[in-house]
């Protein structure tokens, strides 16, 4: 009843979350209306397809839910930065960068990037902690699209974020129990609120770490693989190519070198 109240916004953390965990449920799978209940596990082989990607942003944009738990942001930018949960939640806005001009052409540019240099975890006693990676290849300065960057403009905007270099807060911080909440996201609960916002937009396969999947298989079509390993935070490009490019139809163009 707890982890319900923290998904629907009611509580900001769980009384009972430091008390351990009796079992575990199998994760669910199942249509969006809940018509089907099978329990299985995730993907974690597939990646949104681009058809996806639009369908999750639309559903997304259009939940009153998403826009009340502030989460609508975290799945649009998670889409473009790529990042895990736990180091998109630990984002602050001295980790951005926005950069506005004119090109030659005379007309207004944006661009900007977004340092992952963190994660969040809840370690008992201490409550929602941010601490730094366990490697140094997790700490990575991503480019980001220009609509992320219109994105984060607006967020910082509203949050009232004077010097944008210097303020130590969230970016995608705890909106709390009435909205005004400035902490730490606690990542085990963003991703429980998630869940419902993925079953809504018929995907219920799909996790957040899957969002940064689709965006390394994105990249991977257009990228040296060493490229995507550095941007997705990999020490190894066996990492990548093994866990993180998602399996897609067999491509015709097999026949002609067959």
């Amino acid at each position: 009843m707890f982890g319900h109240g923290v998904a629907q916004g009611w509580i900001d953390v769980s009384p009972v979350r430091d008390a351990g965990v009796i079992r575990t449920p199998r994760k669910r799978m199942g249509s969006a209306d809940g018509s089907e209940a099978v329990f299985n596990h995730l993907d974690h082989d597939r990646a949104l397809t681009k058809s996806e990607r639009l369908t999750l942003a639309w559903s997304v944009a259009r939940s009153e839910r998403a826009k009340r738990l502030d989460i609508r942001d975290l799945v649009l930018a998670g889409m473009a930065i790529g990042g895990r949960i736990g180091e998109v939640c630990a984002i602050r806005w001295a980790d951005v960068t926005v950069v506005r001009g004119v090109g030659d052409d005379g007309v207004p540019t944006l661009t900007g990037s977004v340092t992952l240099a963190a994660t969040v975890d809840r370690e008992a006693g201490r409550g929602i902690v941010r601490h730094e990676p366990k490697t140094e290849a997790s700490i990575r300065t991503v480019p980001v699209p220009r609509r992320v960057v219109a994105l984060l403009a607006r967020r910082a905007s509203a949050a009232g974020v004077v010097d944008i270099a210097t303020d130590e807060r969230p970016v995608f911080a705890n909106p709390g129990r009435w909205g005004t909440g400035d902490g730490w996201r606690d990542r085990s609960n963003t991703a429980a609120t998630l869940r419902s916002e993925f079953d809504a937009a018929g995907l219920p396969w799909l996790s957040y770490h899957g969002l940064r999947r689709a965006a390394v298989t994105a990249l991977a079509d257009h990228l040296p693989i060493r490229a995507v390993a550095d941007y997705a935070g990999h020490k190894s490009i066996r990492t990548t190519l093994d866990n993180y490019i998602g399996r897609s139809a067999i491509s015709a163009e097999v026949a002609k070198y067959l």
